[in-house]
């Protein structure tokens, strides 16, 4: 039950943003793997690294609500404008990129610190975490 729930966790740790689901990932992190306390130390700068990185960062609910009036003017004007469609979708999906390529950089920092025991465990963690998204 309790691997179930720390699983649970690890996967939020995959998807999550940053803010407070982090600091729960991290204690799951720590629980699962069984970090010493120099790898707590360097996980949870990475934690700290991450998490001002994403909030320098617009979501990208953040940059649609910014852009809702071309969003609104390629829903409602005909005939449709896929040029300025692309150029919308473009500025969103670039920000979400940028935010996943930041969460990806983070889980190698961490994959990075760990023993080759732990990283093993780390995988495995990671792709039951992404078997989920089939």
């Amino acid at each position: 039950m309790m691997r179930c729930i720390g699983l649970v966790l690890i996967g939020i740790l995959i998807l999550a943003p940053a803010g407070a689901k982090a600091q729960d990932t991290l204690g799951a992190l720590i629980f699962e793997l069984n970090l010493n306390q120099g790898q707590i130390d360097q996980v949870r700068w990475f934690f700290h690294q991450f998490a001002q990185k994403q909030a320098n960062l617009p979501t990208a609910v953040d940059v649609a609500l910014q852009h809702r009036a071309a969003i609104r003017q390629v829903i409602t004007t005909a005939p449709f404008n896929q040029f300025q469609a692309q150029q919308v979708s473009q500025q969103i999906s670039s920000i979400a990129a940028q935010r996943m390529v930041n969460r990806l950089e983070l889980r190698n920092q961490i994959f990075q610190v760990l023993t080759p025991q732990q990283q093993q465990q780390y995988i495995q963690i990671v792709q039951q975490s992404l078997e989920g998204l089939e």
